[in-house]
């Protein structure tokens, strides 16, 4: 079993929730994955420009798909206030871990 981390920034914006990042990690070239899971290892989140809004709701996820020795990570990554909307700045950065088992080709 091979490990992988990395992270998806998500830059300051509003108007626009839940958003996605993907990432591409590479594994050996003379290998094919048989299968993988990206895990969660961590996140850091904040409404942008200090104006201290009341959390919402939080949403992060992680989705992966596999092609032959890369695993695409794709983030989920949404802060809202109590509100319906993202109609408040927010940023964030989700970090992950890639677990998977490779065949020789």
């Amino acid at each position: 079993m091979q490990v992988r981390t990395g992270s998806l920034s998500f830059a300051k914006a509003k108007d626009i929730g839940p958003r996605t990042s993907s990432a591409t990690v590479v594994f050996e070239q003379n290998r094919r994955i048989s299968q993988a899971v990206a895990c969660l290892t961590g996140f850091s989140s904040e409404f942008s420009d200090g104006d201290g809004h009341q959390f919402g709701k939080l949403d992060v996820q992680l989705t992966n798909t596999v092609f032959e020795n890369t695993v695409t990570v794709t983030a989920t990554y949404g802060l809202r206030d109590n509100g319906e909307s993202y109609d408040n700045n927010y940023q964030g950065t989700v970090y992950y871990a890639v677990l998977a088992d490779e065949l020789p080709v």
